[in-house]
């Protein structure tokens, strides 16, 4: 048994592809009408590459190898919600804000600013304690929580690096206040890694996705994880590598941002 049968076994999510699609579809057709504008032409190619990449990590049979080891969950999670928001967020057309007078402009800025910042806080301690091996093993005994979970955090991820990754943030962020964010996203999303890090100084967790009710959540039941992954980690060597994946990963999500902004404005 090897890892082509895992990936003939899981099925195809069709339905999230199609929505993938007509988001392409609804881009394009309003392109041509002219009901929006792109800012440079690397922008539809970040979007279908976004897109892409979103179905990759979560809608092909692929996802299902993230629940074998800490550290392909870690990389999968933060390729969801530290490369795939401020891709599709700098490849979205240009927002138009208009405001009547000074005093309600006054108030969006600081609404977006509060926002953004709320956002950040609120996808940290949500990140954090979604990673504490009891509320791990708790999220994924229960689909009804889980899906609303996952799904809240992504929402969270792209107001989270709105001011970095967006043309627009700029009229509420200088570059001195983002610098500050960028600050502020690398601490506090610090503790998420360092359970791994710490724990894989110790004896390591118990290893929640090896349990055998949750893993027939995502793989079928007649595949092994040594089919699939024919190497197994050392469980202290697996949080380990998990907890630097996630900051290299969320490293290369700020460098992007950065990247994107400077290059294809």
């Amino acid at each position: 048994m090897s890892i082509e049968m895992l990936l003939v076994g899981q099925q195809w999510n069709i339905p999230l592809l199609c929505a993938l699609i007509l988001i392409v579809i609804g881009y394009i057709l309003l392109f041509i009408k002219k009901r929006l504008t792109i800012n440079t032409k690397s922008q539809p190619i970040l979007l279908i590459f976004s897109l892409c990449l979103f179905y990759l990590t979560i809608g092909s049979p692929l996802s299902a190898i993230s629940h074998f080891n800490f550290s392909f969950h870690m990389i999968q999670m933060s390729i969801v919600y530290f490369i795939i928001p401020p891709l599709f967020i700098r490849s979205s057309p240009k927002l138009h804000v208009r405001t009547r007078n000074s005093f309600l402009g006054i108030q969006i800025r600081l609404n977006m600013k509060l926002l953004t910042i709320s956002a950040l806080l609120l996808f940290a301690i949500l990140f954090f304690l979604y990673h504490l091996p009891v509320v791990m093993q708790f999220i994924f005994k229960y689909p009804m929580i889980r899906i609303p979970y996952l799904v809240a955090l992504f929402i969270l991820a792209f107001f989270m690096w709105w001011p970095l990754a967006s043309t627009k943030a700029k009229i509420y962020f200088d570059q001195k206040q983002k610098r500050k964010f960028v600050l502020l996203s690398a601490m506090i999303l610090m503790p998420a890694c360092m359970i791994f890090i710490i724990s894989a100084l110790f004896n390591g967790m118990h290893h929640p996705f090896l349990n055998h009710v949750i893993t027939q959540l995502c793989i079928p039941p007649t595949v092994e994880q040594t089919s699939v992954v024919p190497f197994s980690f050392d469980t202290r060597i697996d949080q380990g590598i998990a907890g630097f994946s996630m900051l290299g990963i969320h490293k290369i999500g700020l460098k992007l941002s950065t990247h994107l902004n400077k290059h294809c404005s």
